[in-house]
């Protein structure tokens, strides 16, 4: 143990704590698997550690706490060598735990764990007076707290100065009995969660929603029919009882224009204008038949004002930067070309779904040239006004904004970027709507949830708290036990998109806790509760709740801890849930696909004319981004027989076209991997070409660079496999217009990951 000056450290408490994502809060997920103290020299050993990865912790007073993961315990083998240095500046979290009673817990476990790195990074034991003492690096924490046979606490604290933070805890199902009784009592009924059933019922909502412009409606999963369903009746409550006239939903803001144009003016396909929201999530015939009844509501002579339709996320540029490169090549020539290559690798799909591959330079030189656009939007305002019109350049103008924030969420250290990007686009919504406006807003509960906590790390409905306050009011979304749509986690299982059904919520969750009132569906209005007592003291404690989102697995489900009054204004509560019904048009969704090894049909002389060749797949994108491949006698390489890939019919995504193969990885383990392909294309114009790509699970990803040769040439891909990675998948790629020809593939083990640099040519 060191400090930041390189002197040892003595008496350090230091823990091993397993290397794995935030754990549920109770007494033993949140005990140390080992805990010391340094010696005088500031060596330490922890012994008795059963095998596995561990991350290591250590504290000491007005010490910055220091970390170190990635550590792997190995039966018969002593771990040395291993050297913790305590940061230079931190700040002191301290305070008293106590029982209900107000009595002192002594030796209570307090941990902070940090949301930049998923794990605890500072564990201390509270004295025998229930006091404790932390200090941590400057950022957001969560701090959890726990004691044998007393429910845990937790709170969220920014380490920006030092900071008393007290905790009470409570015994097992402390409130909960009363609470369930409450919610019975205070429960608002409802008939049915299907839109066009009248709104008797519901009229004890407009309480809720009272005066507020902005409706915020959340949902437990990505995928339940029955919280899209209601929140089409909401919608339709909300636009016909009490005037609301602009929707936002968790998708995509340039791909949502062309729904808003349907909605608005009846112009084009409502399927396909949904299909290119990028989101499978809501292409889904319940989100469907939401917007076909916002198109009806506004052909109704008699509804002067008109309901719109926005998406209010940012993270896919490709759309965005072809409309501002369209812009400015109608107001800004002589920029235009200059703007084009700035905005080259967002442009290009493949380039921008790899965005994590372009070196720093690349990077910095992006983020730097959309800031000289945005500038440039500024100081030639009123030029660009009058060769377009000031509706033109509002709209362009928060194209270019979108890719700024777009870009902030790609880079280090961005991962509170996007709620407060979504709550930044609904204020300009609504900045740019008539004065009063009011909106229903749609997204995940996490995403919703207000719980004030810091303006640099809130969630959405946080940033929106602050600006709205009172204006604002917030649902959350649970149920009991039913089915829901999600993706099969790990996203690279290959199993895909599938219904998934839970039972009965665990008992002392919210959720649970809910459906104890005993009614199928209702809704409660939490600002009733009372201030003070068991009720008041359950809700404000954070209790678990299901929490899932595009992905689920079995066998690892997902909760998040929420304390309910302090993040919703009201809640809607559903007994028994289905799964949301996927439309026939696809969206950016992988299909479920089959694992080889070794890979097979390389050479592609098996299967027939015209049809994808069998062991390959189109990748899910790839249909709507108007992409087809098949089988071809065209001067083939080798063979009879190669396979093209070409653009062809209807595009209603901006993406690239890939064939892939994808393999069991468990062969190429700790392996050096190399695929050769033949490739010749026909494409021409800035930004079309065709690549060949390796990916191991999702986050390795390899491929050539832009191939636009006419005439069949080699090139190849080299790619380390981790010991836990669980497929590889080889891809053959295609960007723009044109048509690209593959042939004679091949795959092979060429030495031991990480032996030499790895290649691409």
């Amino acid at each position: 143990m060191k400090d930041a000056s390189g002197r040892p450290v003595a008496g350090a408490l230091v823990a091993a704590v397993p290397d794995v994502a935030l754990p549920a809060p109770t007494e033993e997920a949140s005990r140390a698997a080992g805990t010391t103290h340094s010696a005088p020299d500031g060596h330490f050993r922890i012994e008795d550690l059963n095998p596995g990865a561990y991350a290591l912790t250590a504290t000491a007073p007005s010490l910055a706490a220091a970390y170190q993961a990635g550590l792997k315990v190995t039966a018969g083998k002593m771990l040395s060598g291993v050297e913790l240095v305590f940061a230079k500046e931190g700040f002191t979290i301290s305070g008293k735990v106590r029982d209900s009673a107000g009595r002192p817990i002594p030796a209570a476990h307090v941990r902070a764990l940090s949301y930049n790195i998923q794990n605890t990074f500072g564990y201390v034991d509270a004295d025998s007076y229930g006091e404790y003492s932390i200090t941590l690096p400057q950022g957001k924490y969560l701090m959890i707290v726990v004691s044998q046979g007393l429910e845990a606490g937790e709170e969220e604290v920014t380490a920006d100065r030092d900071r008393r933070l007290d905790f009470a805890l409570y015994p097992p199902g402390f409130g909960a009995k009363e609470t369930t009784e409450w919610f019975r009592s205070h429960a608002i009924p409802l008939d049915t969660v299907e839109a066009g059933h009248g709104f008797k019922d519901m009229q004890p909502l407009k309480k809720i929603v009272g005066g507020a412009h902005i409706v915020e409606l959340g949902e437990a999963t990505h995928g339940t029919r029955e919280f899209f369903q209601f929140k089409h009746r909401m919608l339709e409550f909300l636009v016909s009882e009490m005037g609301f006239t602009v929707f936002g939903i968790e998708a995509h803001w340039p791909a949502s224009l062309a729904v808003n144009d349907y909605v608005l003016n009846g112009k084009g396909d409502p399927a396909k204008a949904l299909a290119g929201m990028y989101f499978w999530t809501w292409n889904t015939e319940e989100v469907l038949d939401m917007i076909r009844w916002m198109r009806r509501y506004n052909q109704d002579p008699s509804h002067v004002k008109k309901v719109k339709f926005y998406g209010f996320d940012m993270q896919t540029p490709t759309l965005a930067a072809k409309r501002v490169v369209a812009y400015l090549q109608k107001v800004d020539p002589g920029f235009a070309p200059k703007s084009e290559q700035i905005l080259a690798p967002l442009t290009n799909p493949f380039v921008s779904h790899n965005y994590r591959k372009l070196d720093k330079e690349s990077k910095l030189a992006t983020s730097a040239g959309v800031a000289e656009i945005l500038k440039r939007f500024e100081t030639e305002k009123q030029n660009y006004i009058a060769r377009s019109s000031e509706s033109e350049w509002v709209l362009a103008q928060h194209h270019a904004q979108i890719l700024s924030q777009g870009l902030a969420n790609r880079s280090p250290g961005g991962s509170y970027v996007r709620d407060r990007a979504m709550a930044e686009n609904i204020k300009w919504i609504l900045d740019h709507e008539e004065p009063a406006t009011r909106m229903v807003v749609w997204a995940h509960n996490a995403h919703v949830s207000a719980e004030p906590a810091d303006p640099n790390t809130d969630s959405m409905g946080g940033h929106l708290r602050r600006m709205y306050g009172k204006e604002m009011v917030v649902f959350g979304f649970a149920f009991n036990q039913g089915s829901f749509q999600a993706i099969e986690m790990p996203f690279d299982s290959g199993i895909g998109l599938r219904q998934f059904t839970v039972g009965p919520a665990p008992s002392g969750s919210l959720d649970a806790t809910l459906a104890g009132a005993g009614l199928p569906l209702f809704a409660v209005d939490l600002r009733a509760a009372p201030d003070s007592g068991p009720v008041a003291d359950w809700l404000r404690r954070a209790h678990l709740t299901r929490s899932f989102g595009a992905g689920y697995d079995d066998a690892h489900p997902l909760f998040d801890w929420i304390a309910a009054s302090r993040n919703y204004d009201a809640l809607f509560f559903v007994e028994k849930t289905s799964a949301a019904r996927a439309n026939p048009l696809g969206g950016s969704l992988e299909p479920a696909l089959v694992k080889s090894s070794p890979p097979t049909n390389l050479d592609f002389e098996q299967g027939e004319l015209g049809e994808v060749p069998p062991s390959w797949f189109v990748s899910g994108w790839s249909p709507n981004a108007g992409y087809r491949a098949a089988l071809s006698d065209q001067q083939p390489r080798s063979g009879k027989r190669c396979v093209l890939l070409v653009r062809s019919g209807e595009r209603i995504t901006e993406n690239y076209g890939a064939l892939i193969q994808r393999l069991d990885a468990a062969p190429y383990h700790g392996k050096r991997v190399r695929l050769r392909a033949a490739v010749r294309a026909e494409v021409s114009g800035p930004g079309n070409e065709a690549r060949v790509s390796l990916d191991v699970s999702g986050q390795q990803t390899e491929f050539t660079g832009p191939i636009t040769a006419r005439d069949w040439r080699d090139y190849e891909v080299v790619v380390d496999v981790p010991p836990d990675a669980l497929s590889v998948t080889l891809g053959l790629n295609l960007v723009g217009d044109g048509r690209a020809w593959f042939d004679s593939v091949s795959f092979e083990v060429i030495g031991d990951a990480a032996s030499k640099p790895v290649t691409s040519k």
